[in-house]
């Protein structure tokens, strides 16, 4: 059987136990006491996740770049990017499920570490599977991949016995809800933390991406940003990833909401909120960068929204 078949195989039977979400999620404010009890519960019970409460209203750029005012009720999402720990876990299970095939076309790129900055052998060696990389955010993943994650998860969420909640499904967030989450209830804010600088009050950097000196960023006679990367180290860049919990959180609990790597939202072939190879342009929260299918990049992972059914 080739690996095609097998993904088929494998897809089909996830799907059967995935619900997919109707865009409906629950908000604490429009659910009874009992529903509100069961939220609290789930949340003491599993602490990586956390409450995105409704009530704020954002501007979602549409594809034809006008703006459109969107509101949400409250909804879960995992506090981090998806770390190498977590998707280790995954994998571990499609091997024990489905073979080590299945299990190996699912891996990561590894080779993403060999960029423009040249070969990385100790990164693209070690950086996956290596206990000291374990809490950093896997890369090199496709958005299939991460769609498969997000089934594979609903399918061990449908087994447990201890959760409050009779159904539940996970996605990757729209980029509506996205954005809305990165907010962190501060509306009109450019940044998760706040704005409009990069820096705290003692000169520190809020987020981990490409720091460069002004006048660096231009634009190519396309249009595109490009940086001159003669200055990559000059203002401390590290060229790699840092803890999915590295930094401060925003107001929802959030961690790298801006910055670190970016994230793929549910819209295929746009990311949000920049990453470690990035300038501070695309940190902002209702800036998107553009990725083409089925690409991966060792800039780029994903986190998951939970949609509560029943």
């Amino acid at each position: 059987m080739n690996i095609k078949s097998l993904f088929s195989i494998f897809f089909l039977a996830v799907l059967v136990m995935a619900c997919r979400s109707t865009g409906q999620i629950v908000g604490v404010t429009s659910q009874s006491k009992t529903m509100n009890k069961k939220i609290s519960k789930f949340l003491k019970e599993y602490k990586g996740y956390t409450w995105v409460p409704a009530g704020t209203k954002i501007n979602l750029n549409t594809a034809d770049n006008q703006s459109d005012t969107v509101s949400f009720p409250g909804f879960i999402m995992f506090k981090t990017e998806i770390a190498n720990i977590g998707y280790m876990e995954f994998i571990s299970y499609i091997k024990r499920k489905f073979g080590n095939d299945s299990a190996k076309a699912l891996l990561p790129d590894t080779t993403v570490w060999n960029s423009e900055f040249g070969i990385n052998e100790p990164l693209t060696k070690l950086y996956f599977r290596h206990p000291v990389y374990r809490n950093y955010p896997v890369v090199g993943v496709s958005h299939y991949q991460a769609e498969i994650y997000c089934n594979w998860l609903t399918e061990i969420f449908a087994m447990k016995t201890d959760l409050p909640f009779r159904k539940v499904s996970f996605s990757l967030p729209t980029e509506a809800e996205w954005e809305f989450a990165a907010r962190g209830g501060l509306e009109l804010s450019p940044y998760p933390w706040g704005g409009p600088y990069t820096r705290n009050s003692k000169g520190l950097f809020l987020a981990n991406f490409l720091r460069v000196m002004q006048g660096s960023v231009y634009r190519d006679s396309l249009g595109t940003l490009q940086v001159n990367r003669n200055e990559w180290n000059m203002l401390g860049n590290q060229n790699i990833t840092a803890p999915v919990n590295a930094y401060y959180p925003n107001g929802y609990g959030l961690y790298n909401m801006a910055g670190n790597v970016e994230e793929m939202v549910k819209e295929e072939g746009i990311a949000k909120g920049g990453s470690w190879k990035d300038p501070g342009y695309y940190l902002q929260i209702s800036v998107r960068n553009y990725y083409k299918k089925e690409t991966v990049d060792s800039k780029r992972g994903f986190r998951i929204v939970m949609h509560i059914e029943e």
